[in-house]
């Protein structure tokens, strides 16, 4: 698979992140800590652009410096990161 493939899910991803945080955030009114959420969104996004610049499209992370063939290339798949506050979560009686 091509960095350049990679980095386009990845961008997917970020955009799919944003929205679900501002949706969250904005529109079911849920109190959560938006600006780091948005913050950790936001270096997936600076990491996207940092791949682009340093690598050629058609590259493959197998033939990167820094990966091996026998792992999965860490700074491609950062884990995304879910904070939630709990201290004001709505209790939900049924």
């Amino acid at each position: 698979m091509r960095l350049d493939t990679l980095v386009r899910l990845r961008w997917l991803a970020v955009i799919g992140q944003s929205t679900a945080v501002l949706v969250v955030y904005f529109g079911l009114d849920y109190e959560l800590p938006i600006w780091p959420c948005l913050a950790v969104i936001a270096l997936a996004a600076w990491l996207n652009i940092a791949l682009r610049i340093r690598f050629p499209l058609t590259s493959r992370p197998t033939t990167l410096p820094w990966a091996s063939s026998n792992r999965v290339v860490g700074s491609i798949s950062i884990p995304s990161c879910s904070v939630i506050s709990t201290r004001d979560r709505p209790s939900i009686r049924v």
